[in-house]
């Protein structure tokens, strides 16, 4: 079991991912790249000073850990991850 750590800095971007700009650039093609969120999928999430993220951020990992599944909807792509770790 690895320990995701989450830095006081995340953004929404960080936590659930965003577009491969890389991919898109040279491939041509829209994929996602995973956030932290999946890569806490059956680890651990370990958040210090949860009180200074920003509010929107801490909704999005809530809603991911009571949901155990989170939908990342970035420029026309939309994933769904499994969401389940221990916070």
């Amino acid at each position: 079991m690895e320990v995701v750590d989450l830095p006081v800095s995340a953004t929404e971007d960080m936590v659930v991912g965003t577009l491969d700009i890389r991919r898109a650039l040279h491939e041509g093609i829209k994929a996602l790249e995973p956030g932290l969120l999946a890569r806490a999928n059956g680890n651990i999430l370990y958040i210090d000073e949860v009180n200074l993220l920003d509010d929107h951020v801490v909704n999005v990992l809530l809603d991911a850990a009571a949901m155990g599944v989170h939908i990342v909807e970035r420029e026309g792509i939309s994933v769904r991850h499994p969401s389940r770790f221990i916070l």
